[in-house]
C-alpha cells in the first residue's frame, strides 16, 4: 500500500509489504526526482480524505494517504519530464482540489532524498498551520511564501528591537531608564 509506505516514510513505522517494497524501490530509484510534500486539510467536519486520495492518486507521480484528518501527498517528477513543469501541474491540480473540497494546503520546498521526508513533512505542516493562523483559507501555499513571516518570527524571540538603535538613542534611552523619563519617546 503506497499509503502505508508514506506513512513508514514519515513516522518511523514498519510497515513489510512486497507492495511497499516495491513504491519504495519505484521512488528511491532512477526513476522519480524533484519530490514535494503537501498536506491538504479543512477546518470544516465531514471531509471525505479517503475519496480526494483516490481522485489525486490518478495524477502520474503522485501518492496520498489520509493521516490525522489532513492528506498528505508525495509528488515527484518522472525523470523524462520537466521538473518545473510537473510541480506546475501539479499544484494546478491542487488549487482545483483545494477550491472544489474547501480546502487549505501547505507544500514543502522541492527535496530530492526520501531520508529526508519528516522534515518537508513539517515544512508543509507548518505552512498549513500559518494559513489557518492567518485565517486565509482555503488556500494552496508554499513554504517559501512565508520565509520572510518565519524570519520576523525568529527575530522577535531573539532580538530586541531596542539593540537596532543608533547609539545616541541607545544613550538616551539608558537616560530615561536611569531618571524615570520619556526624552527618547517626546522625540519621536
Amino acid at each position: 500500500d503506497p499509503g502505508q509506505m508514506i506513512l513508514s516514510l514519515l513516522f518511523g513505522a514498519v510497515y513489510p509489504s512486497a507492495r511497499a517494497d516495491t513504491l519504495f524501490a519505484e521512488l528511491s530509484g532512477n526513476r522519480y526526482e524533484n519530490y514535494m510534500l503537501t498536506v491538504l486539510a479543512s477546518e470544516n467536519a465531514g471531509i471525505d480524505y479517503a475519496a480526494i486520495a483516490a481522485e489525486l492518486d490518478q495524477t502520474p507521480g503522485c501518492w496520498c494517504v489520509p493521516y490525522q484528518n489532513r492528506l498528505v501527498c508525495l509528488s515527484g517528477c518522472d525523470r523524462s519530464g520537466s521538473p518545473l513543469e510537473y510541480r506546475q501541474t501539479v499544484q494546478a491540480i491542487l488549487r482545483d482540489m483545494v477550491r472544489k473540497y474547501d480546502l487549505s494546503g501547505g507544500i514543502s520546498r522541492p527535496f530530492s532524498d526520501l531520508a529526508a521526508l519528516r522534515d518537508y513533512y513539517i515544512q508543509a505542516l507548518e505552512t498549513l498551520k500559518t494559513i489557518f493562523i492567518l485565517q486565509r483559507g482555503p488556500r494552496l501555499a508554499s513554504y517559501d511564501d512565508f520565509l520572510m513571516l518565519r524570519l520576523f518570527d525568529g527575530l522577535r524571540d531573539t532580538v530586541a528591537v531596542d539593540d537596532f538603535a543608533l547609539p545616541d538613542i541607545q544613550i538616551l534611552q539608558s537616560y530615561d531608564a536611569q531618571h524615570n523619563t520619556e526624552l527618547c519617546r517626546t522625540m519621536l
